[in-house]
């Protein structure tokens, strides 16, 4: 079974460099969701303690948006490796593929 899926994805390196394709868009996709989570939290803090209204400040995004669902998005250094990792991994496998292509051309 192994051996089927290798040579599923030897033979044809594009679906290898569609699946690094997607494993990069989705970490620069989370990166970019944490960054303006953090931009959106930092903004709205700021707006509240220098127009003094509230001494609740929000300190994640789960406070400022209580309806909606936002464990997926990464909102500190630790929850931005694993979307750093996808990003790394996805430009790894289309290195691979790269060179799977090379070598198949050779």
């Amino acid at each position: 079974m192994i051996d089927k899926i290798a040579d599923y994805f030897i033979t044809e390196p594009q679906r290898i460099n569609a699946i690094g394709e997607v494993f990069f868009r989705l970490g620069t996709t989370l990166i970019l969701a944490g960054l303006l989570a953090h931009l959106a939290t930092t903004v709205v803090s700021t707006v509240t303690i220098s127009a003094a209204q509230s001494t609740h400040m929000p300190q994640s995004l789960a406070d400022l948006l209580p309806g909606i669902p936002t464990w997926w998005i990464p909102e500190s250094i630790v929850g931005g490796l694993p979307a750093v990792g996808l990003c790394g991994f996805g430009l790894w496998l289309k290195v691979v593929a790269k060179k799977i292509r090379r070598f198949l051309a050779w």
